[in-house]
């Protein structure tokens, strides 16, 4: 239902044409900006975005202001001003701010010793939103095997993923592995068991 309304007013805007308005062509998400806007009276901003729709009266002619609470999801977004003379529209994009966040799965969390590629760790890089961090980040992934060494190396995440597979250590006990991004740090445990007789 939201979708229809979306494309309704896109169209009417598109097909009417007359006060205009001039969003940057793109934001960091989380950030607020301001629209210049043309045209004179009173009129009704419309902004619509991946998860939202928002509804609210302006002037015409003044700059229009869309808090940072309204920009936190990435996504294309649509600003009409619809005022007596008409409506006009615009898309804008929101990107993904700087990524601060990570996901981060180990698979198994039992698995046996001295066992070639049987871990697999996967990190999701995220900003503080929630957004898929898109361009290639670097992720640091350690193991500390228990009264071990820590060994870490960095890769480049690849559309918001990266992962790793790891060998299991000679001897039985507790591992820790680790992602980490700028000051993001995950770590989980994964128990190194005797292997079978």
């Amino acid at each position: 239902m939201r979708n229809a309304f979306s494309i309704l007013i896109v169209l009417f805007a598109t097909l009417a044409g007359a006060a205009e308005i001039h969003p940057p062509a793109q934001v960091a998400a989380g950030n607020s900006i301001t629209i210049p806007s043309s045209g004179s009276g009173d009129a009704t901003f419309y902004l619509l975005g991946p998860t939202m729709a928002n509804k609210r009266k302006v002037q015409a002619g003044t700059d229009i202001t869309v808090d940072s609470e309204q920009l936190e999801h990435a996504g294309v977004y649509s600003a009409v001003l619809c005022a007596s003379d008409g409506c006009s529209s615009a898309r804008f994009l929101v990107n993904p701010a700087a990524p601060n966040r990570l996901s981060f799965l180990v698979h198994p969390s039992r698995v046996p010793v001295d066992s070639p590629n049987r871990i697999s760790a996967v990190a999701f890089v995220q900003d503080n939103f929630h957004n898929f961090v898109l361009k290639p980040e670097a992720v640091k992934f350690s193991v500390q095997p228990k009264d071990g060494k820590e060994i870490s190396a960095t890769r480049n995440s690849e559309n918001g993923v990266e992962w790793v597979r790891l060998s299991s250590a000679k001897k039985e006990g507790p591992a820790r592995l680790g992602a980490s991004i700028g000051k993001a740090n995950e770590v989980r445990i994964v128990q190194q068991v005797a292997a079978d007789a």
